[in-house]
């Protein structure tokens, strides 16, 4: 799957990405960091993202960091209404 979001639904911007995503039926892996466990502050996650932040989207290699534009970015490349 190319289209990768890392959230955790306690996180208000996670839940806003992840709901497009599902409500759009845009397919995509979903990958859960437990933000109460610390799992965006291990080693593996900030190789994956430097800043250790949730949400994050990749796309086969290109990284959205920011809640905002990781929306903006979905409806653009899936060609959704605004």
């Amino acid at each position: 799957m190319s289209l990768c979001l890392y959230y955790d639904l306690l996180s208000q911007p996670s839940r806003s990405a992840y709901i497009l995503l599902k409500v759009n039926k845009v397919k995509f892996e979903a990958k859960e960091i437990d933000l109460m466990k610390g799992e965006h502050k291990t080693e593996d996650y900030k190789k994956v993202n430097q800043f250790g932040l949730v949400p994050f989207l990749d796309d086969k290699g290109f990284k959205v960091i920011e809640s905002v534009a990781i929306l903006k970015y979905i409806i653009g490349k899936n060609k959704l209404p605004d």
